[in-house]
């Protein structure tokens, strides 16, 4: 049967998004510093100097050879000798005791780490960071500190700290990317990159990321962006219904009724959990 003009006329203006922050069934894809025990080689984050060229800006053969090593030496920032309370830890109770990833013979690291992302639809992706950095992320004049598959992400520095005249700098700060799906690939392998400006000595950085892909929140939620049920969600049912495709049959009986229409509407109508 064809659903009547009545059916979908009041659902059309109605436009109902999940609660915020991880619903049920989202996806996170989590990565940090510090994959080993103190001293010990990371296991996923990898790093390429630059020497001395300060506030240089990476191209595509410096991305390369972030990946291909060696591995950053993990550090405890704990037992970093730094005075004036500059090193920071992360906030997220999710990064507690998370160690650092350094490259101890210092100056400017490009440092890499590599992240998996599913085979699924990631329209309305999120992306959370969290950092300190020995010394900034990004150099002067403005070089990008942070990129995802050698895509430039803009951010800002939330504090810069020099320490009490023990010639230490440090930054530190969050980022979060919305619809981050523009820098992603899906069922890929992706790459995040740290671009660490330092002039002296050790040069590292301590930092988390989480990407959150959402996942459809009830049986109405039928098309991306997943977690918003709107006008998107309710042509893709009618246009199943009509076509007798599957994605609209909802109580999965191979008959496609009114009782598939009354479970679309009380699930757009009751939102996402």
């Amino acid at each position: 049967m064809k659903p009547s003009a009545s059916i979908c006329r009041p659902l059309a203006a109605v436009v109902v998004a999940c609660t915020a922050g991880l619903a049920p069934g989202d996806i996170e894809v989590a990565v940090t510093s510090g994959n080993a025990p103190a001293g010990d080689p990371d296991a996923l984050v990898t790093y390429f100097s630059f020497g001395d060229l300060a506030s240089h800006e990476p191209g595509a053969a410096d991305f390369a050879a972030a990946l291909a090593g060696p591995a950053a030496t993990v550090v405890d920032p704990d037992t970093i000798n730094v005075g004036g309370g500059c090193w920071q830890r992360l906030e997220d109770p999710a990064w507690t005791g998370v160690n650092a990833s350094y490259n101890l013979a210092g100056l400017s690291t490009l440092f890499a780490v590599a992240f998996d992302v599913p085979d699924m639809p990631l329209l309305g992706s999120t992306i959370h960071i969290e950092y300190t950095a020995d010394n900034f992320l990004g150099g002067f004049p403005p070089v990008p500190g942070l990129y995802i598959n050698e895509i430039p992400v803009p951010h800002s520095t939330d504090s810069f700290c020099p320490d009490g005249g023990h010639g230490y700098f440090f930054t530190t700060g969050s980022i979060d990317i919305d619809h981050a799906e523009s820098y992603l690939s899906p069922n890929a392998t992706n790459h995040l990159y740290l671009n660490i400006d330092d002039s002296n000595e050790s040069c590292g950085v301590l930092f988390g990321m989480h990407l959150t892909i959402p996942t459809p929140c009830n049986a109405a939620d039928l098309a991306p962006q997943f977690g918003v049920l709107d006008l998107v969600d309710i042509n893709a049912f009618v246009d199943g219904f009509l076509a007798s495709d599957p994605i609209a049959d909802l109580n999965a009986d191979g008959v496609f009724d009114l009782v598939d229409v009354n479970m679309f509407i009380d699930a757009f109508l009751n939102g996402c959990p």
